[in-house]
C-alpha cells in the first residue's frame, strides 16, 4: 500500500487582501518580503547575482564522479576502517554508504512522493542559498511519516511566506 506525506508548511501569503490577519503578525521594519520579491524578480542585476551565486553553490549537489569533480562524495576518513573489515562487512558498509549517498541527493525517500513533489539535492542547495541571500534566512521542512513518524526527507519552503505568530499566553483568560 502507498503511503502519502501531507506536507505542512505554508505556500500561499498570508498578508493578501482577502486573508485575516489573527494568526500572522506583520514584519513592521525593514524591508517587507513581497517588495524583497519584487526586487528579485524586476531588478536584472539583482536577480543575476542571487542566480548567479545559487547555481554555483548547486554544482556542489551533484555525487562526485572522480576526484576531479566538484560535488560530494561518502567514503571513509580513514583508509585503515576497511583494513578491519570482512568481505562481507565491506560490502554491506558500500551498499549503505550508496543509499545514504542516493537518500541524500533525492532529499530523501522517493517512495510515497508525487513526481512533482521530489526535489534533488541541487535544486534544495539552489533555492537554499537564493532564500539565504535574499531574506536573509532559509527555511527547511523536514517531512515524517504520518503512521511511525521516521524521517522521509526534507524541503526547502520559500522563507518569504514564513511569518511570525504572535505569542499567546493560554494560561491568561484574558
Amino acid at each position: 500500500e502507498r503511503i502519502s506525506y501531507n506536507r505542512k508548511s505554508f505556500s500561499l501569503d498570508p498578508l493578501k487582501s482577502d486573508t485575516y490577519y489573527g494568526l500572522y503578525r506583520r514584519r513592521d521594519n525593514l524591508i517587507p518580503y513581497f517588495v524583497l520579491k519584487q526586487l528579485a524578480d524586476n531588478d536584472s542585476l539583482v536577480a543575476s547575482i542571487l542566480n548567479t551565486r545559487a547555481k554555483q553553490i548547486s554544482a556542489f549537489g551533484h555525487p562526485q564522479v572522480n576526484r576531479h569533480d566538484v560535488g560530494y562524495k561518502i567514503c571513509f576518513r580513514d583508509d585503515k576502517i576497511e583494513d578491519g573489515l570482512s568481505k562481507e562487512e565491506k560490502h554491506e558498509l558500500m551498499t549503505r554508504m550508496d543509499r545514504c549517498r542516493d537518500l541524500l541527493y533525492h532529499c530523501g525517500q522517493t517512495e510515497g512522493f508525487k513526481l512533482s513533489e521530489r526535489t534533488h539535492l541541487p535544486t534544495f542547495l539552489e533555492e537554499t542559498v537564493r532564500s539565504a541571500l535574499l531574506f536573509g534566512f532559509n527555511s527547511t521542512e523536514i517531512i515524517r511519516n504520518e503512521l511511525s513518524g521516521n524521517f522521509c526527507g526534507f524541503r526547502n519552503v520559500d522563507a518569504g511566506t514564513i511569518y511570525m505568530a504572535p505569542l499567546v499566553d493560554h494560561n491568561n483568560n484574558e
